[in-house]
């Protein structure tokens, strides 16, 4: 299952505009484990929080990227939110193509190759930390600190993976899901004012769902961490 060695792989954001470019990329230069790309320059969906914000509650995308809105939601939108978590319902929590062309052409290329060279396929979502990290509320503290709307971003980034690896599975290959924790990076400093037991306690929740015998999941930090947290 785990014998990787010498194959390449891509983090997932490529600088490409034109989305058949990207995959041309992809193919060429890791036909092996091949990635849906994220394409970033293309439209400001495309960016690591909000490609995954589609029927998140309270969040708000623009031009200026995502935006925390608690006092703009309509009503019953946390209740609607739980109701599909408990459900299970991955579907409910689709990436849509104005969010991901480059998943959607990615299954396109994969419906049409020979898929004999490929050992593994590779998805990838924001982890929970740096998502919530990485957005405030109105007196400018970090949604890291929202016990209520954390458990929100942990519950819906988890459903969006599954939402992928339930696409991808259809094309019989053995799997692996990344999740983007960079704020990771920095774990222990003061830059960083979470304690480890929340931090293990949150990635055990997010990825117990996530747990298949065709699936491998993998995390990348950006640089170096505390990586017992992972263990």
């Amino acid at each position: 299952m785990n014998n990787l060695n010498g194959l390449a792989t891509g983090i997932g954001s490529l600088p490409y505009k034109d989305v058949n470019q990207a995959i041309d990329a992809v193919f060429r230069y890791t036909p092996n484990i091949p990635f849906w790309p994220q394409l970033p320059k293309r439209d400001v969906r495309e960016g690591m929080l909000a490609q995954f914000t589609e029927n998140l509650p309270l969040l708000k995308v623009s031009q200026d990227g995502v935006k925390f809105l608690p006092h703009e939601v309509e009503d019953g939108a946390l209740e609607k939110f739980y109701e599909r978590i408990i459900a299970n319902d991955a579907e409910y929590f689709k990436i849509s193509e104005d969010y991901a062309q480059g998943f959607y052409a990615f299954c396109r290329r994969l419906e049409k190759s020979d898929l004999k060279d490929i050992a593994y396929i590779k998805c990838h979502v924001t982890g929970p930390f740096t998502f919530a990290a990485s957005l405030k509320d109105a007196n400018g503290v970090s949604l890291l600190h929202d016990a209520v709307f954390f458990q929100v971003i942990l519950k819906g980034l988890a459903m969006k993976a599954l939402w992928q690896i339930e696409r991808l599975r259809k094309f019989g290959k053995k799997m692996i899901l990344f999740f983007d924790e960079p704020f990771l990076a920095g774990f222990g400093s003061a830059y960083t004012p979470i304690n480890r037991e929340d931090v293990v306690t949150g990635l055990i929740d997010f990825t117990q769902g996530l747990k298949f015998p065709d699936l491998l999941i993998g995390v990348h930090c950006c640089g170096n961490t505390d990586w017992s947290i992972f263990t």
